[in-house]
């Protein structure tokens, strides 16, 4: 079985990655590292399974030098994600990276030029595109490019166990903002949808006293799509995702980018009745594909090329914002 080693013991690591890791029959939780080495004592006892026996650290540094650690994945602030990456890297282990997989495109590049010279796999750990009715979405395009994209992905900050006061999400310094944090969702359905060469023709931005945009709405074109994006922290709860190409539209109801197993998942297609997905993990399928990856295997992942756009369309809306 496929190692993971876990670096930071956050929220997303506790309430998603990690239970996805205790669930898999392709891959266990090798290694808990943690600031704090009894935050990784406790999120190897609340996780349990083969976590309950995996090795705790409170250094980062003891995760990458375990030779049981086959992949690690990153599960901290946004700022720490492509310094810890390239370590990872220099230290031999595939990388699954929680999104955003860097601030920027230039980062981005230089992380997936190291993870192709050492011969790893860098995986961007946007979840949502392993969930089979996104997948399903994609083929249904059937290579045709969107003319039209419109996405969302709104929430209260208040409501969020991802939320915590004072957090990276609200620090400017660390990659914090709603553009960052859900835009990156939305945009990336443009890209896989065709609209990567859109630019951004107006953007409107609404910041907290720290500076973060907790509200950021753009409209960006190209000659032949246009796109709307919407990410916010300070609305109600709403994620909506609408394609159009020259001969059909697909809807995906409500979450679209937040699906598990707990939740419903169907696509309408063409104004038909929608087309029903039964439940399922995206994590787990994120997971095991990047193990299947790191043992040599061809498992679908996030495409370099795909987190790339979506890191030069964040530069170009941030650009914008002023």
């Amino acid at each position: 079985m496929t190692g993971y080693g876990l670096l930071g013991a956050g929220m997303i690591t506790r309430l998603a990655v990690g239970p996805a890791l205790v669930a898999s029959e392709r891959c266990h939780v090798a290694h808990i590292g943690a600031r704090d080495r009894a935050r990784a004592g406790d999120l190897a006892a609340h996780l349990g399974g083969s976590a309950a026996t995996a090795k705790v650290s409170g250094s980062y540094d003891d995760v990458l030098a375990d030779p049981e650690v086959d992949v690690v994945y990153i599960g901290l602030a946004n700022d720490a994600h492509v310094p810890w990456t390239l370590r990872a890297i220099a230290a031999g282990k595939h990388v699954l990276c929680e999104k955003p997989l860097g601030l920027g495109a230039a980062e981005v590049a230089t992380a997936f030029d190291a993870a192709d010279a050492a011969g790893v796999a860098l995986v961007e750990a946007s979840w949502y595109r392993w969930h089979p009715r996104t997948r399903a979405a994609e083929a249904l395009l059937g290579g045709e490019r969107a003319t039209s994209v419109d996405a969302g992905f709104v929430f209260q900050r208040d409501a969020s166990p991802f939320f915590l006061p004072g957090g990276y999400r609200d620090d400017p310094t660390k990659g914090g903002g709603a553009l960052y944090d859900v835009g990156c969702y939305a945009l990336s359905a443009a890209v896989w949808a065709g609209a990567a060469d859109v630019t951004p023709e107006a953007v409107d931005v609404r910041r907290s006293p720290t500076g973060v945009d907790v509200m950021t709405d753009a409209r960006l074109r190209s000659p032949t799509c246009e796109v709307r994006l919407r990410a916010a922290f300070d609305e109600p709860a709403r994620q909506w995702l609408d394609i159009a190409t020259p001969t059909r539209r697909i809807s995906f109801t409500h979450p679209v980018f937040t699906a598990t197993a707990r939740d419903p998942a169907s696509l309408e297609v063409d104004g038909e009745p929608s087309r029903p997905f039964d439940p399922v993990d995206p994590y787990l399928l994120m997971v095991d594909a990047v193990a299947g990856r790191a043992a040599g295997g061809h498992d679908w992942v996030v495409p370099r090329a795909d987190s790339e756009a979506v890191a030069r369309l964040i530069d170009a809306i941030a650009a914008s914002m002023g």
